[in-house]
């Protein structure tokens, strides 16, 4: 697999050689081709509800049937058994996730590490703010926009952000298009999440509003919210990170993707 290659491209790329060769991809891959049909829909689906419950699913290391998988549980109002799912999923990640890291972010990681010690000893109260700063800087510095941020008109700043480097990567004078696997991934980039919310004590010291979600940035680094500190909380940032760890390579793949093409036209232009 080619360094900068997503999985779920993988799967495409290797339908391709079966379609050249004359054979129908409906009897060799039929459950990849499937499932490849149904992820714009799974992972729109997927990604609103996670984002309403404050996860990021980072998606390097999952198989192509999770989207799937997770839509199925959504569609029957299996919420409690998605919060597992996702649970668990960080859980088994969380080293993996440190450990890269230090590879992407090796300025940072000193402040990771303590941040992920904290987590495995249980010591939420700290764990969670060191990562939510963490995971605000990160996105500064790949978006230059904090991945918490809201527009005045209520959207995410990291939309306007992403968008902005997008149209940098040019094909024939305009913004190449991004393609569906690369869509899919950024989507989390142009969508609201409950960790974006406003969080105002009522009532209870520490009682958070009802339209907020089991975590609040804005609660949490403001003193608001008191009651933050829960292994499932510290989870929701750690996938955040490794979420945000991700991006980068989607973006240079979309930039070579759009150099590549330029390459090629430039060259049948000039014969």
């Amino acid at each position: 697999m080619n360094r900068r290659e997503h999985p779920l491209d993988g799967y495409k790329r290797k339908l391709g050689p079966v379609a050249r060769a004359g054979k129908k991809p409906s009897r060799v891959f039929p459950r990849i081709q499937r499932l490849l049909k149904r992820l714009p829909d799974d992972a729109e689906v997927v990604g609103r509800h996670l984002a309403d419950q404050g996860w990021y699913l980072p998606t390097a290391s999952l198989p192509l049937g999770v989207f799937s998988h997770l839509r199925g549980m959504v569609d029957r109002g299996e919420h409690k058994e998605v919060e597992r799912w996702m649970l668990e999923f960080a859980r088994t990640q969380a080293d993996v996730i440190l450990k890269q890291s230090e590879e992407h972010c090796p300025e940072r990681f000193p402040i990771l590490r303590d941040a992920f010690e904290a987590l495995a000893e249980g010591r939420y109260t700290l764990s969670i703010p060191a990562m939510l700063a963490q995971a605000d800087g990160m996105s500064f510095d790949l978006l230059g926009a904090s991945v918490f941020g809201k527009e005045r008109w209520g959207l995410p700043r990291t939309e306007k952000a992403l968008d902005e480097l997008l149209q940098q990567c040019v094909f024939r004078g305009h913004a190449y298009p991004v393609g569906q696997i690369d869509g899919i991934l950024l989507k989390p980039l142009r969508r609201l999440s409950a960790l974006m919310a406003n969080f105002y004590r009522v009532g209870t010291a520490g009682k958070p509003p009802s339209e907020c979600g089991p975590l609040s940035r804005h609660g949490v680094l403001h003193g608001l919210d008191l009651n933050y500190a829960t292994e499932a909380n510290s989870l929701r940032v750690v996938l955040l990170i490794a979420y945000l760890m991700e991006v980068p390579g989607v973006l240079d793949r979309h930039k070579d993707s759009a150099a590549k093409m330029q390459r090629l036209y430039d060259e049948l232009c000039r014969g």
